[in-house]
């Protein structure tokens, strides 16, 4: 079945502006300290099913990365 292999997605993205690493970060921060069933993002994810995790880790303040692995 080669639609079980689980597979990885990393995707680095460019932040304009500091201004909008910082609204970045407070967005961010404030979704992660929401409980699960309150996240949208990790609603989201549950919703989709094949998402075995996904974090979003600031590489730098001009550089942010979404990092998952899914199955399909």
């Amino acid at each position: 079945m080669p639609d079980a292999v689980a597979k990885p997605l990393t995707l680095v993205m460019t932040i304009k502006s500091a201004e909008d690493y910082q609204k970045l970060k407070a967005l961010l921060e404030q979704l992660q300290s929401l409980p699960a069933d309150k996240n949208p993002i990790s609603v989201a994810l549950t919703k989709i099913a094949t998402v075995h995790f996904a974090r979003f880790v600031f590489l730098s303040s001009d550089q942010l990365a979404v990092i998952t692995t899914y199955d399909g």
